[in-house]
Order: structure tokens, then C-alpha cells, then sequence
């Protein structure tokens, strides 16, 4: 069958070495504490397909490649393999899998039709497989290439039913468990509503039930094979969609101990959901630079327009390092690891969390390009003092329609923090607390209609810190203690609201 567009590139079997991520002496100093015990190789993903040695591992670092959602790597592999093993019915059941769709990356017309070639190419080779492996390769072709008129949901819904009739047959082979749970995982998922903020709450609670239902068995099938990447990845998504990322914690720091191929990043990166949710920002702030070190190594390993730009999920990954980075009290370290990366929104938000003012307005500016680049100016021209232009500024930032009640939230908890700012460059204390009491609950109603956000959407300037400065500056504790409770529930365990709390408490 035809390859397509794919490029071709080597590389290496063995276990890559990462280079050192420079973001700053204090936060590589924090990272490294949050290391022990240091990371140790990752148990190698096997699946039997081959006599041919090469093309087995190809195949190997295929799977891995797929289970760390990285399809474009995976496909890749599979091809080798299929090259160096023309007769392996497997490789093109791989190069399927590769162009399905997952959690981050939708179906595409063009992504369906090379599944449905390269399982039509697997079925037809299937003679050559063993018995495990068609049943695999048919659970992939009822999804990919049924004849019939079933809608995607419903053809899920089957490949589903198939892998479990394969993980019966074979209860031994961690691989189709990985794949019946995934394939569980995107049923409960459905279409991943991007409109669950207005979701009435019996609605919200069936949609967390259904993926609350699947923990029980990723928790058996993680007793026994507790190394499994692929296992270890979707448990974990299943856990947060859950609301109980709690229970994800030791697969978190389990998949966290592997040292993975720098193509393999987002592996790598999966642990930080589970350990934001409970906390454990140290821990986020090591597999965030490891996982930004493991994307700049792909970037530079591999010949141009494979790995040579970012891709797929490297913001993703650096903006996990920027929040870990600030939670732990490094966010003028921040501001160069956004740079490096080159983003304009993670570079606004990174120097409104260092409190560069004037580097803020040095920035490029487009009214209405963007809504958070348009709270950052207005702030820093108020923090500056210069409340007309504040004001003017602040004008530019669009009102969200009715149908998009986080947003609006949001929007409201921007305006009322610049509103605050300009009362207290007015000295009206009072105003500016009252501002700031909205503010800090607008904000808290968007991040609880925000659903499955990986951390607060004004995580680089909390209105809640905000409001709990002013209270203590008031002396009004019973309201600095209500704004960093609300703080801790946005932020689970954060250090600063943590320690403020402690020091309110020590005054009572």
C-alpha cells in the first residue's frame, strides 16, 4: 500500500540520553531534589511479531511510540517494520492504530482512509499472524473498515466489545489490556464535549460516572502489569475525568520513574495532571522540565520536517513547566522557558506571574488578538500607575456571549482585577476589596464550569492571592482565609496560600 507522505529517518534502539534544559539555577536545583529516586529505564514494551530482530523492535518502539500519542513517530516505526518484514500482517494493524483518533487528536477524512487501507492490507496478510494477533487485526477492521452504516460512536462501541473478547482469550498480554482500556476510555469519552459548561449537574455527574465505572478495571489490570506505559497513560486521563485523581497517584509516579525516547514526551509529561490535582508540585515541576528537555532533543536529534519543529503537544508541555515553575516560586525563571519556546501567550502570562510591568508593554500588541495579552496590558499599565490607559486598554477585552458562561467568567474576573488595581492607585482600598471579592468568585465559578481544565485559568495571577493580600492588609482575616481556601481548592496544596493560611491561623 502506499506510504503516503511519511518521511523516513534512523533511530537508535537504545536508551537516549537527555540533555540538560537550562531554566534557571533555582529551578533546576528544585527539580533535581523532586528526583529521588532518579529515574530508572524504562521496562521495554514487547509484543512478539517477528523473527526478524529489527523489525520486532521497530515494531516495539511503534506501540510505545502509539501509547505515548505520538502517532506520527508510530507510523513511522510500523513502516519499518513492515519494510523489514514484508510478510507481518501486525505492522500495518499498527499503521491503523496510528491513524486513529485519540483524546488530543481528531479524525480527519484523509487519517480514516490510510486506517481503513492499512487494515484492509493487515487482513489480508493476516494467514501470517498468530491466532492473537487476528483477532486484534479483526477488532481493528470492524472499526476501521465495517461496511456497515454505523456512526463512529457505535463503531467504537464494537472494537470495544472485541478487544474484550480478545483480553478473555489472552489475559496475560498487558498490550490488549492497554488497548481494551483505551478503547473503554474513548467510549466513556464520547466526542469530549467542548460545551460542558452548560451542562446541567445531573448530566456532568453521569458523564464523571462513566469513567468513575472504568477505574475498577484499569486497577486489576494494573495489578497485573504495573509497567505497562500504555495502561499507566490512560489510567491516568481516566482517573482525572473521574474527579479522582487521587487514586492515579502511584501509576503517576510510576510512569514519572521511566526514562523514555525524547519522542516519547508526552509520557513522560502524563503524571503532571495527576500530580497538579492532588499537589504534588514538585514532583509536576520534574516530569514538566524533563518533558520540555525530551521535546528540544527531538527537535534537535532528527533530520528537517520530522522532528525539527514543535508539534502536537510541546506548548502543552511547556505550560505545565511554566505552572509547576510558578507554584514553587520560581516565575521569574519562567519567563525564559517561555521565551525559548516562543509562544507570545505563554510569554505574557509568564512575565504578568514575574510582575515585569514594563516588559509587558514592551510586547506586541493587536486589539482584540487576544483576550488574556489584553488583561496583561491593561494590568501592568495600572500597576504602573497610569490608569487611563489601563481603562483604555481594558475597553479592548471583548464581552463572551451568554453560551460560553466560563469565558464570561473569566472575562469578569479580569475586568474586576484591573478595577481593583485602579482603586487602589486611588487609594479606595474598600473598592478595590469589594473588586477583588468578585473577582476572586468569578473566577472560582469559571474554573468549576471549566470542567477538565489541567490547572486554573488565571494560574499566573490568581485574584484570590490578590484578594487575600488586600484582606491581610485590611486586617480582615475572615475574608483573606475565605479567598485562600479558595485558592487551595483551585490550586490543591498551594505553597503560597499553604503557608499565608498557616501564618493567619498562628495570628488568631
Amino acid at each position: 500500500m502506499a506510504r503516503g507522505e511519511v518521511q523516513r529517518m534512523n533511530r537508535s534502539v537504545t536508551v537516549f540520553l537527555l540533555p540538560v534544559f537550562f531554566i534557571g539555577a533555582t529551578a533546576v536545583a528544585a527539580a533535581q531534589q523532586s528526583m529521588a529516586p532518579s529515574p530508572q529505564a524504562s521496562p521495554l514494551v514487547h509484543h512478539a511479531v517477528s523473527s526478524n530482530s529489527a523489525a520486532q523492535a521497530a515494531f516495539d518502539r511503534g506501540l510505545l511510540d502509539y501509547y505515548a500519542y505520538n502517532p506520527e513517530a508510530a507510523e513511522h516505526e510500523f513502516y519499518t517494520a513492515a519494510d523489514l518484514d514484508p510478510k507481518m500482517a501486525m505492522a500495518y494493524w499498527g499503521i491503523a492504530l496510528s491513524n486513529a483518533p485519540n483524546l488530543n487528536v481528531p479524525a480527519t477524512d484523509d487519517r480514516d482512509n490510510q486506517a481503513r487501507e492499512a487494515i484492509s492490507a493487515a487482513k489480508d496478510m493476516e494467514a501470517n499472524a498468530t491466532p492473537e494477533d487476528r483477532m486484534l487485526i479483526d477488532a481493528a477492521y470492524a472499526r476501521f473498515a465495517s461496511k456497515t452504516k454505523l456512526a463512529p460512536s457505535a463503531l467504537q462501541v464494537a472494537y470495544r466489545d472485541a478487544l474484550a473478547r480478545v483480553e478473555k482469550a489472552y489475559p496475560d498480554d498487558p498490550d490488549v489490556a492497554a488497548l481494551h482500556a483505551e478503547a473503554a476510555l474513548y467510549v466513556a469519552a464520547g466526542d469530549r464535549p467542548g460545551d460542558i459548561d452548560t451542562w446541567a449537574a445531573p448530566k456532568i455527574a453521569a458523564y464523571v460516572g462513566s469513567f468513575a465505572a472504568l477505574l475498577p478495571m484499569f486497577q486489576a489490570d494494573l495489578a497485573k502489569f504495573p509497567n505497562n506505559p500504555g495502561l499507566l497513560h490512560f489510567y491516568i486521563h481516566t482517573a482525572q475525568f473521574a474527579k479522582d485523581s487521587k487514586v492515579a497517584v502511584p501509576a503517576a509516579i510510576k510512569l514519572a520513574s521511566f526514562t523514555l525516547p525524547p519522542e516519547d514526551s508526552h509520557l513522560t509529561h502524563m503524571p503532571g495532571h495527576t500530580f497538579f490535582d492532588v499537589g504534588m508540585y514538585n514532583e509536576g515541576l520534574d516530569v514538566g522540565t524533563r518533558s520540555v528537555a525530551m521535546d528540544y532533543a527531538a527537535f534537535d536529534c532528527c533530520h528537517p520536517g520530522y522532528y525539527s519543529a514543535p508539534r502536537y503537544y510541546h506548548s502543552h508541555n511547556v505550560e505545565f513547566l511554566i505552572y509547576a515553575m510558578i507554584q514553587t516560586g520560581h516565575a521569574a525563571d519562567a519567563v525564559a522557558v517561555a521565551r525559548r519556546a516562543g509562544d507570545p501567550w505563554l510569554i505574557e502570562r509568564t512575565l504578568v506571574a514575574a510582575q515585569d510591568w514594563k516588559a509587558i508593554l514592551e510586547l506586541p500588541y493587536s486589539k482584540g488578538n487576544d483576550t488574556a495579552a489584553t488583561f496583561a496590558r491593561a494590568l501592568a499599565y495600572a500597576k504602573l500607575g497610569q490608569n487611563d490607559k489601563a481603562t483604555a486598554t481594558l475597553a479592548d477585552l471583548p464581552i463572551a456571549p451568554a453560551s460560553k458562561p466560563a469565558r464570561a467568567a473569566f472575562g469578569s474576573a479580569m475586568r474586576s482585577v484591573v478595577g481593583a488595581q485602579i482603586a487602589l492607585n486611588e487609594h479606595d482600598d474598600a473598592k478595590a476589596l469589594s473588586l477583588l471579592e468578585g473577582s476572586s468568585a468569578d473566577a472560582a465559578r469559571g474554573d468549576r464550569l471549566n470542567g477538565y481544565s489541567e490547572m486554573p485559568t488565571l494560574y499566573y495571577y490568581s485574584p484570590h492571592l490578590a484578594l487575600a493580600e488586600l484582606a491581610i492588609k485590611m486586617n480582615k482575616a475572615d475574608v483573606a482565609r475565605s479567598a485562600l481556601k479558595s485558592e487551595l481548592l483551585a490550586s490543591p496544596k498551594s505553597p503560597a496560600a499553604t503557608q499565608a493560611l498557616a501564618t493567619l491561623n498562628a495570628k488568631s
